[in-house]
């Protein structure tokens, strides 16, 4: 996954955690599955939001207490990351175009020359450096990260239902 990370914390859930590890139903494979239905619940909301499809989910177990879920953009779709956090209008700051300056330093000046150069340049280099307008931050991520409440309503049901099991 790519460019926007976000990272959240639940204190709440100290005292399930607590509970878990006292009836022994604390296990890396529970925290991998809290960590799992937790992502997925922010996975759908920015899927909901995002420009496209292509929003991933890792899960991976960093400790016997500690699972962490990676949700964002596929590396394929790097350009999310400037629908999330927007970008300013941008551009060459000089008006000469790398055509122009080829043309100039190659010293061509008849016009047949030059129609064969530019021709070349359309077929397969960028023929000019142009502005490209800015454009406004429309975040899919963030909103999706600020379910906190269904989050963790998720993820404290996934632990209660391990403690049920080990207590039967």
């Amino acid at each position: 996954m790519s460019g926007i990370s976000v990272h959240a914390t639940f204190p709440n859930l100290d005292a399930a955690l607590r509970q878990m590890r006292e009836v022994g139903a604390a296990s890396r494979q529970v925290f991998r599955q809290a960590a799992e239905t937790g992502g997925r619940v922010v996975q759908q909301a920015a899927i909901a939001n995002a420009p496209g499809p292509g929003i991933g989910i890792e899960v991976e177990v960093e400790s016997s207490t500690r699972a962490v879920a990676s949700i964002g953009p596929l590396k394929s779709k790097w350009f999310y990351r400037f629908r999330e956090t927007g970008t300013k209008a941008h551009g060459p700051k000089h008006k000469q175009t790398r055509y122009q300056k080829d043309i100039k330093r190659a010293g061509i000046g008849t016009s047949d020359k030059r129609r064969s150069m530019m021709r070349w340049y359309q077929g397969g280099s960028p023929i000019f450096a142009r502005r490209v307008r800015g454009v406004a931050a429309r975040p899919f991520m963030r909103p999706a990260m600020e379910r906190t409440g269904e989050i963790t309503e998720a993820v404290g049901a996934v632990y209660m239902a391990a403690i049920r099991e080990k207590t039967g």
